[in-house]
């Protein structure tokens, strides 16, 4: 379900209360790490990875969006992570280097969807970092994103206006980039 499909904030959060619940499943990320887990209690992990690397965790969420994470997703992303690209700032210059062919064989899929996704995405998050800039890290300036996501207001959010950005994946960067919490602000 896309977030503009929603009828309200109150619905949303209906919706995320009920993902971030659930225990992960045989397709989710980590998986087999985090068996009894709930997905709330995964955010932590990601958290880390995302300090360290957010490019990879902008290509692992798009790459993972209705697609079973551990049979379709875990090995692409494993590949990408032997890259030398950590940064949004990195990606964005390969990306912008790169033909998309190439840049298909990169992150082994030629989903022009996903590429069409993560175009802008990338953008967005552009946009974030170069407004939160002063002394902050990429990883502070997407936390802060993330701890402001304004759910009534999703049309004017960098990242909410994006094609093909439903509540999952918007539910996994909010995850990935702020305080180890699962459900955004409503």
């Amino acid at each position: 379900m896309h977030i503009k499909d929603c009828n309200s904030t109150e619905e949303i959060i209906s919706i995320v209360d009920k993902i971030e619940k659930n225990k992960m499943n045989p397709g989710s990320h980590g998986y087999e790490n985090l068996i009894d887990s709930s997905i709330n209690d995964t955010a932590k992990n990601y958290t880390k990875k995302a300090k360290k690397r957010p490019a990879i965790l902008l290509m692992e969420v798009v790459l993972a969006a209705n697609r079973n994470f551990n049979r379709m997703v875990k090995s692409r992303v494993e590949l990408i992570e032997k890259s030398k690209i950590n940064s949004i700032e990195q990606l964005h210059l390969f990306m912008g280097t790169t033909t998309m062919e190439d840049f298909f064989y990169y992150w082994n899929t030629k989903d022009r969807k996903k590429h069409n996704t993560l175009k802008p995405l990338i953008h967005a998050f552009k946009e974030i970092t170069s407004e939160h800039s002063a002394n902050r890290t990429e990883f502070d300036c997407l936390s802060h994103w993330a701890n402001n996501v304004d759910l009534k207001n999703l049309e004017s959010d960098p990242v909410g206006k994006i094609d093909n950005i439903g509540i999952a994946p918007l539910q996994d960067l909010h995850m990935d980039f702020w305080a180890n919490k699962a459900r955004p602000k409503g």
